[in-house]
């Protein structure tokens, strides 16, 4: 994970000791925070097809904890940003 903002959602998910995750599903301590942020892409499993190592992606739905430096995604959990988008360093 590169950057991963704080919101109010955050906020009130680590208030309450629970998040909603995508599906309606709700999560239960201990849980990881953080819905939004940006990542690269460290490496992909086998049977990756659109994704390759350097890629940066962001998080496609509610839950999936991005308060964090390292975590493990599938593919169709995130949206891979387009070349032309990415941010200059």
């Amino acid at each position: 994970i590169r950057a991963a903002p704080i919101n109010a959602a955050d906020l009130y998910a680590a208030q309450m000791g629970q998040s909603v995750v995508s599906d309606g599903s709700r999560l239960s301590p201990p849980f990881t925070a953080g819905n939004d942020g940006l990542g690269v892409v460290v490496k992909v499993g086998p049977g990756c097809k659109v994704l390759q190592e350097g890629d940066w992606v962001l998080p496609y739905g509610t839950g999936m904890g991005t308060w964090r430096s390292l975590t493990v995604w599938k593919e169709k959990a995130v949206l891979k940003v387009p070349t032309d988008l990415m941010p200059v360093e």
